[in-house]
């Protein structure tokens, strides 16, 4: 991978020359393509758009090498506008990966949000389609550890924005299922847990545990912050804002690792 050697093309005809791969589905030539628009990534950072779309288009088509394409690009691009992210995002949700699924989402539209994108998604149709579905992507661990009413704030959230209008159906059928699955005694208990933690900050042990049983080590550690701030933060609010916020690392004086919500 990366070791092109052959004649460099502009990258006018490096989108046409994919563009006839895709056409024939030939996995192989949409590699070499992408292996040299990886390479001229280096020294062009204009090369960052064309690399998203070819990856993008190939995930189209589900071309195999997309597998190793999606998790290079985070790396090279990990604050980038174009929606790859989200589309690893949605790999691992179908694979069942979800706490890590919700985090790619959030951080992706936290992107947006802090480039000023979100507030204009509208005008924005790339952007726009990565968020209807990073919004519905992000309900993965909620709705996973059983925070079913949670789920549903962000999809109503996500149906407030002028997204694309197919996910509005998609958003609408997700609300009635999470609605039909709250009928359930026991799935409603859980919610009620929940609620009371986004109000409080009560039953955070439980909940982290409950997480970390269901392999949610990232929303464990999220809502292990969300009580801290809590007791010490008494206008903190589990609200659209927080549903934006990111659990990061940082180190204090002494060189030890915090985490915290920013």
């Amino acid at each position: 991978m990366f070791k092109f050697l052959g004649r460099k093309r502009t990258p006018d005809q490096l989108k046409v020359e994919l563009k006839s791969a895709l056409a024939s589905q030939d996995d192989k030539v949409i590699a070499n393509i992408l292996d040299e628009v990886f390479q001229m990534a280096e020294n062009d950072p204009g090369a960052e758009n064309l690399l998203g779309w070819g990856i993008l288009s190939a995930c189209e088509f589900n071309m195999p090498c997309t597998s190793q394409y999606l998790p290079l690009f985070l790396q090279r691009f990990p604050w980038s506008l174009m929606p790859v992210k989200v589309e690893y995002a949605g790999y691992l949700a179908q694979t069942e990966k979800h706490d890590l699924a919700t985090h790619l989402a959030r951080e992706y539209l936290r992107i947006l949000n802090d480039a000023g994108h979100l507030a204009r998604i509208g005008q924005l149709p790339i952007q726009r389609l990565g968020a209807s579905k990073a919004f519905l992507i992000m309900t993965a661990a909620y709705t996973h550890v059983g925070a079913r009413s949670y789920s549903r704030r962000i999809l109503e959230w996500a149906g407030s924005l002028p997204l694309d209008e197919g996910y509005a159906v998609h958003y609408k059928n997700e609300i009635e299922r999470l609605r039909q699955e709250l009928q359930d005694n026991r799935n409603s208990q859980i919610d009620g847990f929940w609620e009371t933690f986004f109000q409080s900050g009560a039953n955070a042990d439980k909940l982290m545990q409950a997480c970390q049983k269901m392999d949610c080590e990232l929303l464990a550690r999220r809502v292990e912050l969300i009580e801290g701030n809590m007791r010490f933060l008494p206008d903190f609010k589990v609200n659209r804002a927080e549903m934006l916020l990111l659990v990061v690392d940082f180190r204090d004086s002494d060189g030890k690792v915090i985490h915290g919500l920013s």
